[in-house]
């Protein structure tokens, strides 16, 4: 799957199933999810499971940490192992 499109299907999530208020053209892939974005744990766990479901993927306990949600290209590049393993 192309890089570019795992970015926009994580940005079709936080709009569509987080329902964030950023506007799209605002959230750039440096983005962090938790500071700039203002994702709580409840929205982080939530986004976790939509992201799951969305690559049918499985995010690991092992693999949460801070830094996989610092910002959007973080996460993608992580999603993106995951996709090539499946």
């Amino acid at each position: 799957m192309p890089y570019s499109k795992i970015i926009n299907r994580i940005k079709d999530v936080l709009i569509n199933e987080l329902l964030i208020q950023t506007p799209r053209e605002n959230i750039t892939n440096d983005c962090s999810l938790i500071n700039d974005l203002g994702l709580d744990s409840l929205q982080v766990l939530e986004l976790i499971v939509a992201l799951e479901v969305e690559f049918a993927i499985r995010i690991e306990d092992e693999d949460l940490n801070f830094e996989l949600f610092n910002n959007i290209t973080l996460l993608a590049r992580h999603i993106d192992s995951k996709v090539k393993n499946v």
